[in-house]
């Protein structure tokens, strides 16, 4: 099978046909351990497993002896070698949020017969996780669930909340973790949205005509997340002092 990978959404391999990758290759996850002391003996209590970055390494030469051309080749990869969405040919269906770390800067247009590696780390979330997620829409009052695949032990559910009555408060619940929203004064055509970027930084803001952040409507009982245990069916539900309709969605992680 051709090696072939794609930054976000934008294929290595079609570049150009002189780009040839040789090797792709994933790193080992380094992890912390969390323990703590057991009171009153030795020993101590193992807590928590938790992996701290994923590195992928592309490998490629390019079959261009002309300077000139070459350098040209070196240019279209600089401008590949972005921060984004990483998805590799054998691992279809999943897609990494990553930065690069180590480009085509230092490469010489001399060398041609010089195997070229680039370097793409993922920090605030080291999973890779399925491109596309699984979904499930509810209205005020109903429940549901979710179940979604992968090796890690959580994945966090994104909620979009779409107003269609006044709404001060609405409460989110997925499997033991739930979010509480207060004083929303949200309108009809608002959307409360609780989403996370590719770096693991999460956002919890209203969209609509007047558009503003949400997090400080949160209460303090409220879980930090809303989490779903991997490999388990996981129910959903959605509460609110008027209509709403909730898209939740999950991706699985590997």
């Amino acid at each position: 099978m051709k090696l072939d990978c794609q930054m976000n959404g934008i294929s290595l391999a079609a570049l150009d046909e002189r780009i040839l990758i040789t090797d792709i290759e994933e790193e080992g996850a380094p992890q912390t351990l969390t323990v703590c002391d057991l009171p009153g003996r030795e020993g101590s209590r193992f807590i928590r497993r938790r992996r701290t970055t994923l590195t992928v390494k592309i490998r490629l030469v390019i079959r261009e002896r002309s300077i000139p051309r070459r350098r040209i080749l070196l240019e279209k990869l600089a401008r590949w070698c972005t921060d984004g969405y990483l998805t590799l040919s054998d691992r279809r269906g999943q897609r990494l949020g990553c930065v690069c770390v180590q480009g085509v800067e230092g490469v010489s247009v001399t060398g041609w017969a010089e195997e070229i590696t680039l370097i793409f780390r993922a920090y605030g979330l080291p999973w890779w996780e399925d491109a596309v997620p699984k979904t499930l829409t509810l209205a005020t009052g109903e429940e549901g669930s979710l179940r979604v695949g992968g090796t890690a032990e959580t994945t966090w559910a994104e909620a979009e909340a779409a107003c269609l009555t006044a709404v001060d408060t609405l409460t989110l619940t997925c499997g033991d973790t739930a979010m509480t929203f207060t004083g929303l004064a949200m309108t009809p055509g608002e959307t409360l949205c609780v989403t996370w970027d590719r770096e693991g930084l999460q956002r919890i803001s209203i969209q609509g005509d007047n558009s503003r952040s949400a997090l400080g409507n949160r209460t303090a009982d409220s879980a930090d997340d809303l989490l779903l245990p991997i490999g388990k069916t996981v129910p959903l539900r959605v509460e609110a002092d008027g209509q709403v309709s909730v898209t939740f969605r999950a991706r699985g992680r590997y």
